[in-house]
């Protein structure tokens, strides 16, 4: 996947200064390290909406809509001490996305973990 840029690109709806939890923020960090510079994670549940996470950002875009985005959090102040709140810059892109927002942070952490630690996922016997 090349670096997606269209949250620098498309108008944003509105801008809020948002805070990211430490250990959210650190997951993040920690998977963009071990598992590569761009990740995209499918959001379970939530139909087309899938997390790009890079350095610099991350977006919920609509993969239907050719990748638009839906939430963009960017320019991270990183904080002293890792147990801190992260500030960051929240742009809404559609009039729903405070909607989805806590939904889709969720999902992200689920699938950060499960890829960070896949041997905690539950093993299913096969029949």
């Amino acid at each position: 996947m090349g670096r997606y840029t269209r949250h620098e690109e498309v108008p944003a709806y509105e801008t809020r200064i948002d805070r990211i939890e430490a250990v959210r923020y650190n997951r993040v960090r920690l998977a963009l390290k071990r598992l590569g510079p761009d990740l995209r994670l499918p959001l379970e549940g939530m139909g087309q909406f899938e997390m790009i996470l890079q350095d610099d950002a991350w977006v919920c875009v609509d993969r239907n809509l050719s990748d638009l985005p839906i939430l963009a959090w960017s320019h991270f102040r990183r904080p002293d001490a890792l147990h801190e709140p992260v500030p960051c810059q929240l742009r809404y892109y559609h009039v729903y996305g405070s909607a989805i927002r806590a939904k889709a942070l969720e999902r992200m952490d689920q699938e950060l973990e499960a890829r960070l630690h896949p041997e905690r996922r539950p093993e299913f016997p096969t029949p």
